[in-house]
């Protein structure tokens, strides 16, 4: 028996304990599918970019047809998970984040990875990538969920935003970047820049992995302006925010290494804008449908509401109704 056929091993006493087996509204598949329709969307999922490609396990249920559960095996634990998640032969976090990329255009994705030849060592990765939605979101380590914590997990991820979530997210922002004594204008900056930066997938890929304050900010800036040149920008427009953005590289807040935390009173090592663009990343991000970024605009408007006043930040905000009424009485569509 090889390691990886040990692993897979592993994973279906973790199935049986978890009882998958023993429900009948559950089909379990192994390297392979009988249904056309996931068939067809690993068509082209081959980890060498070329043909078809399979997870270890294709887990679907009769009852709920636009769930599924993908896992990849890996024998050892030091191939769990690459550095920017882009090594999809040799990595089980990398190669099943790929089949849900994959399969999220029809399928409401729960990707498992795990890794390790013996039950003692083993690492289990869990994320959930919801039905066309721009991205993925992190959900635990260690344990399988069994069928209903999934459901359940799809169900909450599922509701779309509330205003009072988005207005908290907002206050819980400006509350983090006050604590650091990051001026309501330059949080108004940043946070634009981050929801721009997220939109270009290399940066949303490898923004945790940067060594240094100065290569982030560095990436983040092309990030943006990948993203400007891509939705047709004209140069002169994108000059003009490339420049108000490029003030990041001599701001101290985000450049130097260390930064005093104004609630503790302490200095701390500095990875405020890591955290923030992670933040982001995990808590906005994955709820938002790939062909809807309305939520975005909604988030920020209510970011910049809390981070200060218009005489502070610069920024007069047109009230809701007032912009639907005008755009009513111009007949605009879509």
């Amino acid at each position: 028996m090889t390691h990886e056929s040990r692993t897979e091993g592993i994973f279906r006493d973790i199935l049986r304990e978890k009882g998958y087996y023993d429900d009948d509204n559950i089909i379990i598949e192994e390297k392979k599918s009988d249904n056309p329709r996931i068939d067809k969307l690993l068509k082209t999922a081959s980890k060498s970019g070329n043909g078809y490609g399979y997870p270890e396990f294709i887990i679907s249920f009769k009852n709920r047809t636009e769930d599924l559960i993908v896992v990849e095996c890996k024998k050892n634990t030091s191939f769990h998970e690459s550095k920017d998640r882009k090594s999809y032969k040799d990595y089980a976090v990398d190669g099943v984040l790929l089949y849900a990329s994959y399969l999220q255009k029809e399928y409401n994705v729960t990707a498992v990875a795990i890794s390790g030849a013996n039950n003692k060592d083993k690492k289990i990765s869990t994320f959930l990538w919801l039905k066309r939605h721009y991205t993925y979101k992190d959900v635990q380590d260690k344990i399988l969920l069994n069928s209903l914590e999934v459901d359940n997990l799809i169900k909450q991820q599922s509701k779309p935003f509330a205003e009072n979530e988005l207005n908290e997210k907002a206050i819980d922002y400006n509350s983090f970047l006050h604590n650091y004594s990051i001026p309501e204008v330059e949080r108004c900056t940043l946070i634009s820049s981050i929801l721009i930066a997220l939109q270009h997938k290399p940066f949303l890929n490898s923004y945790q992995y940067y060594t240094s304050n100065k290569e982030l900010i560095e990436a983040l800036l092309s990030a943006c302006e990948s993203v400007f040149k891509k939705n047709g920008l004209d140069n002169e427009k994108i000059d003009i925010i490339m420049s108000e953005y490029s003030k990041f590289k001599t701001n101290n807040d985000f450049n130097s290494e260390i930064i005093r935390n104004k609630k503790t009173k302490k200095y701390e090592i500095n990875t405020v804008l890591r955290d923030f663009i992670s933040s982001i990343n995990q808590d906005i991000l994955p709820h938002i449908n790939e062909s809807e970024f309305d939520v975005l605009g909604k988030f920020y408007t209510q970011f910049i509401r809390y981070a200060g006043s218009d005489k502070k930040i610069g920024l007069v905000l047109t009230p809701t109704h007032i912009t639907d009424f005008f755009c009513d009485m111009a007949l605009l569509t879509k």
